[in-house]
């Protein structure tokens, strides 16, 4: 017995605890950051490419309930076209009619968050790191409140 407790305690196996703590502690320490920087590739611009439908549901003050569908289509490089809107405010349809799209940007942060910009309303947007959908809501105030998505169909 005396032996076998000599063994345990030689030189040899006192310095190969050690050095298996040390590695076991860089490899604990070193994994959250290969994590964050694997997460942290997430989203540009061409994250949204091709034809979404958006459907946006809100209110505008003193008017009342305003629900709106657009055809979108993003070129990857922060720019688009709205098509083939039809709204409803307060009651009122408005179908779409043939006429020139109008023309938006869009910009996507790594963070999968952005901004969407049509004329002189802002929106602020979340963005699936697959491209698959959006979420966006309006980001100045004013007298219109529209939350919505858009979920990519091409």
């Amino acid at each position: 017995m005396p032996n076998r407790i000599k063994n345990v305690l030689s030189d040899r196996n006192l310095l190969r605890m050690p050095t298996f703590a040390v590695l076991a502690l860089l490899t604990a320490a070193m994994a959250p950051q290969a994590l964050r920087a694997q997460n942290s590739l997430g989203c540009s611009k061409s994250t949204l490419m091709g034809g979404y439908r958006a459907l946006a549901n809100g209110t505008v003050a003193g008017t009342g309930p305003k629900a709106q569908l657009n055809n979108l289509y993003l070129d990857g490089n922060g720019n688009g076209l709205v098509t083939e809107a039809t709204s409803s405010t307060n009651g009122t349809i408005a179908l779409p009619t043939p006429s020139t799209p109008s023309t938006f940007t869009y910009t996507v942060n790594s963070d999968c968050t952005g901004t969407y910009v049509s004329g002189a309303s802002i929106f602020n947007i979340v963005v699936d790191k697959q491209g698959g959908r959006f979420f966006f809501v309006r980001a100045n105030g004013g007298t219109v409140v529209v939350p919505g998505q858009a979920i990519r169909f091409a």
